[in-house]
C-alpha cells in the first residue's frame, strides 16, 4: 500500500511540474534561432506606446492586428475580419470579428472584449500614445466618451471662440504671448544660455543687443537666473518677432486640456461609447455617423489582453498602462524574454493560433547601435533577415550571393512643398517645373531603385493613376513664366528638418543648383520641427522638403483640405475641399480612383507640392539559415514582420 501511495505521489508531483510550467515538457532539442536586423531599439514592448520603427517591428511579433497588409498594400484577414453595411443616408455600421481559436501567450482565450478594450483605452483622453488621435473618428458616442461630457459641443464652441478672440497672432496680448514663449522655452529654441546660437546664427546675446535691448540685458546683472533670461528673450520675441511662433495652437491645446482635466477630475460621467456594441464573444459592431474610407484601417485594432492591461486601469488613468513596460502577454507568434546589449530575444508562443513557428526563437539586433551596415548585415552573417533601402550597388551584391530578396516601394515619398503665403500660383508652377530636373542626386545614391510619383500620392495606393508617364510640370513651365515675367527678382528660402538623411539634403542642393542656372537664388536653412512650422507660418520659408508617409487612405484630406491638420501650405480651394471630403464617402474603388485622380490634378494646378522620389526597400533573407521552400508563390508580405512566423 505504501509503495502505491509513493508511486501516486511521484505521479502527482510530475503532473504538478508539468501543469505549473504551462503544460510544456522540458526538451533538450536545440531551438532554431533567427537573427533579425533592425535600427534604433528603444525597448518599449507596450503596444499602446511603441513609437520607434524597431520597437514596432519587434512588437509585430508579440501583438497581431485583426488584419494585415499584403505586399501590394491591401488589407487581408489575419486574426479576424472587418466588414460594413450602409445605414441610413450617411451612416455605416462596421462588424468586427475575431477568430474563435485564438489564445494569448498565457493560455487565456481571446474574445471580442479584448478588441473592445483596445478601442476604449485609446479613446481615453489621458492616453497620449501613438493612437491618441483615435477620438477624431466619427463614431457614435466617441467624442462624448473622450471629453466625458454628453454636451461637449457647446464647450468646444466656447473654447474656439476664446482662442479666436484672445490667442491668435492678431488678437493676443503681449503678456499672454510672453507666457506662452516662457512655457515652451521659446518653442524649444532657447536653452537658457545667452551665448548659445539663435535661429539667426548669431548668439542670443548679440541677437538681443542688435534689436535694441542692450539696456534690458544689462539690467539682468552679472548672474541672472535662467527664468529671468528666459523672460527677457520671450519679451524680445513677442515684441519684435511675433509672426515666427504659434501661440494659437498652444493656447488651444491648453484650454482643451483644462476642460478635459476638469471633467475627469469631477468624476467619470460617460462610461460607454454608445456606437460600439458587443454582439457575442467574437463579434462587435461599430456605428459611424458618416462614411469614411479611413474607417477599416482605424478599426484594425491590435489584439491585446484586457485581463493583463486592465488590472489597475480605469478611465482617466492611462498612466497605469503606460507604466507597464515588462515583457507582456501577447497574441502573436513570439513573446519577449530578454532585452540586453542592444539585442531583444523572443521565444515562440506555444499558444499561437497558427501553430508554433519553425524558428523557436528570434533575436532582434540593433545594427545602428553596433555600427553595422544593414545592407551587408546578411551577407556578412551578422543577421538572417533585414529590410533596408535598395540601391544598385547592394542589389548587385545580393544577386551574386546566396540570398533571397524582395524589392518593394517604400511607404513614403520625398517632396517639395511651396508656401502659398509667399509665392504666387504662376511662380509656384514655374518653380515646380524646375524641380522636375532633380534626378542625378537620387540616381547617384540608389541607381534606378526609386520611383517618381508624378502626382502627390504614394505609388503604393490602388488609386494612384497608373497611366501617368510624365510630371505635371517640366522645365517648359518655367520658360512660360520667364517669357511673361522674366527672372524672379527675389531670393527664395528653402528649409529642411534637422536629422534629414543625406539624400534629402543632396536633392535640395541639386534643386538649388538648377535654380541658380536660371539666375535664381535659393538659400537653404535647417530647422527642427517647431522652427520649420514657425518659418512656414511666418512666411520665412518659401519652400521646404519633407517626406509624406502613406497614411491609411488616399483622400489627402489632412494635407489639402482647408481644415486639414497637415495643411501647412495654406492652400484653400473650393474644389479641393469638395473632393477631399467626397473621397472619404465614395463607394467602390472605381469611383474613388476617379475622384482621387481629379483631386491630384487640382492640387497640381495649385502647385503647392511637387514629388521628387519614392525610394524602394529590399528585404533580404539568408537562405543558408532559411529553407528556400519558404518563399512560394503565396509569399506576399510587406517587409518581414508577418513573414517571420512562416519561415522554415
Amino acid at each position: 500500500m505504501r509503495r502505491i501511495l509513493r508511486t501516486a505521489a511521484v505521479i502527482l508531483l510530475c503532473l504538478a511540474v508539468v501543469l505549473t510550467s504551462g503544460c510544456r515538457a522540458v526538451k533538450s532539442i536545440k531551438t532554431k534561432q533567427l537573427k533579425v536586423g533592425v535600427e534604433g531599439i528603444e525597448g518599449v514592448f507596450n503596444p499602446f506606446y511603441a513609437e520607434s520603427e524597431a520597437d514596432k517591428q519587434i512588437n509585430s511579433q508579440i501583438f497581431l492586428p485583426i488584419q494585415r497588409r499584403t505586399g501590394d498594400n491591401r488589407l487581408v484577414n489575419l486574426c479576424g475580419g472587418i466588414s460594413y453595411e450602409y445605414s441610413g443616408t450617411t451612416g455605416v455600421k462596421y462588424t468586427v470579428t475575431i477568430r474563435d481559436d485564438m489564445f494569448f501567450s498565457d493560455g487565456k482565450p481571446v474574445t471580442i472584449d479584448d478588441v473592445i478594450f483596445f478601442y476604449y483605452f485609446i479613446a481615453d483622453a489621458t492616453y497620449d500614445g501613438v493612437y491618441s488621435d483615435w477620438y477624431l473618428n466619427d463614431i457614435v458616442g466617441l467624442k462624448e466618451y473622450y471629453f466625458d461630457d454628453k454636451n461637449y459641443q457647446s464647450s468646444i464652441e466656447n473654447i474656439e471662440e476664446r482662442v479666436a478672440a484672445n490667442y491668435t497672432v492678431k488678437t493676443i496680448e503681449t503678456a499672454d504671448y510672453i507666457e506662452y514663449l516662457v512655457a515652451t522655452g521659446i518653442e524649444r529654441r532657447f536653452n537658457g544660455d545667452l551665448n548659445s546660437a539663435s535661429p539667426t546664427g548669431a548668439s542670443w546675446r548679440d541677437y538681443v543687443s542688435k534689436l535694441g535691448y542692450s539696456e534690458a540685458l544689462s539690467d539682468l546683472g552679472a548672474s541672472p537666473s535662467e527664468s529671468q533670461v528666459m523672460r527677457l528673450i520671450a519679451r524680445v520675441e513677442a515684441e519684435t518677432n511675433p509672426l515666427s511662433y504659434d501661440p494659437e495652437t498652444w493656447y488651444r491645446d491648453k484650454l482643451y486640456k483644462e476642460y478635459i482635466n476638469k471633467n475627469y477630475e469631477n468624476g467619470i460621467d460617460v462610461t460607454e461609447i454608445s456606437g460600439i456594441k458587443k454582439v457575442n464573444d467574437y463579434t462587435c459592431t461599430v456605428q459611424f455617423n458618416s462614411r469614411n474610407i479611413n474607417a477599416v484601417s482605424r478599426l484594425n485594432a491590435l489584439v491585446v489582453s484586457k485581463a493583463y492591461y486592465s488590472v489597475d486601469y480605469v478611465k482617466g488613468q492611462a498612466d497605469k498602462v503606460k507604466q507597464m513596460t515588462g515583457f507582456a502577454v501577447g497574441s502573436g507568434p513570439y513573446t519577449v524574454i530578454d532585452h540586453s546589449n542592444n539585442e531583444v530575444s523572443l521565444t515562440a508562443n506555444d499558444y499561437y493560433f497558427d501553430g508554433k513557428p519553425a524558428f523557436g526563437s528570434l533575436k532582434f539586433i540593433d545594427l545602428a547601435a553596433k555600427e553595422e551596415d544593414p545592407g551587408l548585415s546578411v551577407l556578412n552573417g551578422k543577421v538572417d533577415v533585414v529590410t533596408t533601402t535598395a540601391t544598385a550597388e547592394l542589389i548587385n551584391k545580393l544577386t551574386a550571393d546566396k540570398v533571397k530578396y524582395y524589392v518593394s516601394d517604400n511607404d513614403s515619398y520625398t517632396t517639395l512643398f511651396f508656401n502659398t503665403r509667399t509665392v504666387d500660383n504662376f511662380l509656384r508652377k514655374a518653380l515646380c517645373g524646375l524641380a522636375s530636373g532633380v534626378k542625378s542626386s537620387v540616381e547617384s545614391a540608389v541607381g534606378t531603385y526609386y520611383t517618381v510619383p508624378y502626382r502627390p500620392l504614394s505609388v503604393r495606393f490602388d488609386e494612384y493613376p497608373a497611366n501617368l508617364t510624365q510630371p505635371y510640370y517640366t522645365e517648359s513651365s518655367y520658360s512660360a513664366y520667364e517669357i511673361v515675367n522674366g527672372t524672379p527678382n527675389k531670393a527664395f528660402t528653402a528649409y529642411y528638418l534637422s536629422g534629414a538623411d543625406e539624400l534629402t539634403v543632396a536633392a535640395l542642393n541639386e534643386y538649388k543648383t538648377l535654380l541658380s542656372k536660371k539666375g535664381i537664388t535659393l538659400n537653404i536653412v535647417v530647422a527642427d520641427a517647431a522652427g520649420l512650422d514657425a518659418a512656414i507660418t511666418s512666411g520665412k520659408a518659401d519652400i521646404w522638403i519633407d517626406f509624406v508617409p502613406d497614411g491609411a487612405t488616399s483622400d489627402k484630406f489632412d494635407y489639402y483640405n482647408s481644415a486639414g491638420t497637415l495643411n501647412k501650405t495654406a492652400v484653400n480651394d473650393t474644389k479641393i475641399n469638395e473632393l477631399t471630403t467626397g473621397i472619404r464617402s465614395a463607394i467602390g474603388l472605381s469611383a474613388r480612383a476617379s475622384m482621387v485622380s481629379n483631386l491630384l490634378d487640382q492640387v497640381m494646378e495649385q502647385a503647392v507640392e511637387f514629388p521628387l522620389y519614392q525610394l524602394q526597400l529590399v528585404t533580404i533573407y539568408n537562405t543558408d539559415t532559411i529553407d528556400p521552400a519558404s518563399f512560394g508563390d503565396s509569399f506576399d508580405y510587406d517587409g518581414f514582420e508577418y513573414a517571420l512566423p512562416v519561415l522554415k
